[in-house]
């Protein structure tokens, strides 16, 4: 308050200056905030409007967004929005003025870190940008960051088919972004409107790049765009279509419940016809979905690219070819051995085609037999010995062949005591030896004449595989074998008699407790991670207390690390088969317990029912995202 008086008692500009330089960052960041927001109010908004440069300066670079940094709160309510409502008369973006005001709130925004509470200006500067005569990176920059830094404060449905139509005539990767975040928050209806709005064109599928990503927000246009794309591929660029089938492509993937099933295998079938004919040197401009499919029963039609054929293709067929490659890589169909062979003899440059290969895990001994002077280590590191004959021998090449063609370091007899010593002395390890230590955890889990103690070696030894690089490409076969372990051993488990009460006592709860804390360290496939919840539902949230508890932290460490994949692919699984699955053990979670019920009987319910709290606070924004992504 000082400061203030000091201030406002000066009218010589060089003092005023001299007096707001001694804030420093440690001075605002301990400031009061009832001192702190009339500081704001008073000194530092009206200065920016004011004639003195420096102190202008001062506050737009430092000031402002110093305060903004350690006063979240006040930077919502008590700068964006001041900010942000001084803009909405000032339509000349070529006034100094306003430009300092742009400066000013983007360095503001910039310097906040989270999120912070909406202040009900986004939608107010959109329409400023809408009415800005010339739009530069600055004013949509603004934009984006607003979007960015609040969670409740978004565009209507109208501003956002504006600002998408404004954003492919500028053209700036600014304005692209700002209407990527935007569209995570408008419906479907509203993306596939402001699509169909506008014609595909480059600039078009420029800002398609980037608002692909929020690739939930075209559940109902992913079908015509690309479609679209795989039609004309000859009009556009081929990179930039690339870019949007890649962030598309995941609406085609098999779904638990599949809503249009017929539809979308119909696409596929379609892209993979296009594909199939570009890499056989199909290379017509008008090519269309209707054109003449090259016929797999016989050999005459499967083109034979000699090395001159191939040295001497332009690079417009060569990145062609690549592109038809890059999307069979990611297209959800099995390819028969006739089209793999098709591809890797295709005109495809070689880092295409060793993509293609690694990417799908096929064709590995083809791709050999076409670049036998292949010496790349990465994907050496994953051919199979038949692949390896085929090429020339070099050290590479060699080490590969030792590492396949050596013996297990562990033994079917070997101990796990004996195997966990291997594990912890060893960087890396054959592919033979990791599959017998697999097995061989997988023997002691299934054994019946395993004790307790035999079973928890086994599950730290699985642990311990875990956590190793060596094991990196086999989390699917490591859940494999822990989730049979979820269920309740009935070897482990007993009954208590005490006159007419009885008693069961399941000592095995210690090692589901085990299980669920190896499977956090795991990182399976998509289709592993719904097995997973599967079992957390079906098994662990009818188990004791303790396992309850840590069947719910996986659940909920999966579900999120799975979202926004299962919102696209799985939402109608998510509603149909998962909600009231959990409904239902939410309901037998909160069944009153029997007047005669123990004080630990109590306690524990108490307990499953906090548990039930945290579950429904935790899918209770899913639920609503899922109802809304469906809602016409």
């Amino acid at each position: 308050m000082d400061l203030l008086n000091r201030y406002s008692g000066i009218d010589d500009p060089d003092l005023q200056y001299m007096a707001l330089r001694e804030l420093t960052s440690d001075t605002l960041a301990d400031m009061e905030e009832p001192i702190m927001t009339k500081l704001v109010t008073s000194i530092f908004i009206p200065a920016l409007s004011g004639n003195d440069l420096p102190i202008a300066n001062l506050v737009s670079l430092e000031l402002l967004p110093t305060v903004a940094q350690f006063h979240k709160d006040l930077a919502a309510r008590g700068i964006i929005q001041p900010l942000s409502m001084v803009l909405q008369g000032d339509w000349s973006f070529q006034d100094e003025r306003t430009s300092r005001l742009l400066v000013t709130l983007n360095n503001v925004l910039q310097r906040l870190s989270g999120k912070i509470p909406g202040c009900g200006v986004t939608e107010k500067y959109a329409q400023f940008v809408i009415a800005l005569p010339h739009r530069t990176y600055l004013s949509w920059e603004v934009l984006r960051r607003l979007l960015e830094t609040q969670d409740s404060d978004h565009v209507t449905d109208l501003t956002f088919g504006e600002l998408y139509r404004l954003a492919i005539e500028d053209v700036r990767v600014a304005g692209f972004e700002a209407l990527r975040i935007a569209s995570g928050s408008v419906h479907s209806h509203v993306v596939a409107k402001a699509v169909n709005a506008n014609p595909l064109e480059a600039g078009h599928l420029k800002l398609l790049t980037h608002v692909s990503l929020t690739s939930h927000s075209f559940r109902t246009c992913y079908a015509p765009v690309l479609e679209t794309l795989m039609e004309n591929i000859h009009e556009f660029s081929l990179g930039d279509s690339l870019l949007v089938i890649q962030n598309l492509m995941v609406w085609l993937r098999q779904s638990r419940i599949e809503d249009n099933p017929q539809a979308k295998e119909i696409l596929r079938q379609k892209i993979l016809s296009v594909c199939v004919n570009l890499v056989a040197g199909e290379d017509d401009q008008d090519m269309t979905f209707s054109d003449q499919e090259i016929d797999f029963e016989s050999d005459e039609d499967i083109p034979d690219f000699s090395d001159e054929e191939y040295a001497s293709v332009d690079d417009e067929e060569m990145k062609t070819s690549d592109f038809a490659v890059k999307v069979l890589q990611i297209l959800p169909l099995t390819l028969t051995d006739a089209q793999i062979h098709l591809v890797i003899q295709s005109r495809a440059s070689r880092n295409a085609l060793a993509d293609f290969v690694r990417g799908r895990k096929i064709g590995y001994e083809l791709l050999a037999k076409k670049f036998p002077d292949e010496k790349d280590p990465e994907i050496i590191d994953e051919m199979p010995l038949d692949a390896l004959r085929c090429l020339l021998l070099s050290p590479v090449v060699q080490k590969r062949i030792d590492f396949l063609r050596g013996p297990s370091v562990v033994s079917e007899d070997d101990s796990l005591e004996t195997i966990q010593t291997v594990l912890l002395a060893r960087e890396q390890l054959e592919g033979v030896s990791k599959t017998q230590i697999l097995q061989s955890i997988a023997r002691s889990l299934d054994s019946e004449s395993s004790s307790l103690m035999d079973f928890q070696v086994a599950l730290d030894t699985l642990l311990l595989a875990t956590k190793l690089q060596a094991f990196e490409n086999y989390q699917d076969q490591m859940l494999e074998i822990v989730l049979p372990q979820l269920k309740p051993n009935k070897n482990f488990v007993k009954t208590l008699k005490a006159g007419n009460l009885k008693q069961t006592i399941d000592d095995g709860s210690v090692l589901r407790l085990s299980c669920y804390t190896l499977i956090k360290h795991l990182k399976p496939s998509y289709e592993k991670t719904l097995q997973i919840l599967d079992a957390c539902i079906d098994r662990g949230f009818k188990d004791e207390v303790n396992v309850k508890d840590a069947a719910l932290e996986v659940f909920m460490q999966f579900f999120q690390r799975t979202w926004s994949e299962l919102r696209i692919r799985d939402s109608s699984w998510f509603q149909i088969e998962i909600i009231p699955k959990i409904r239902e053990r939410i309901e037998k979670n909160a069944t009153q317990l029997r007047a005669t019920a123990t004080s630990q009987q109590l306690a524990d319910s108490e307990r499953s029912l906090r548990g039930v709290g945290r579950l429904t606070q935790f899918l209770d924004p899913y639920v609503r995202i899922v109802r809304d992504d469906f809602a016409t």
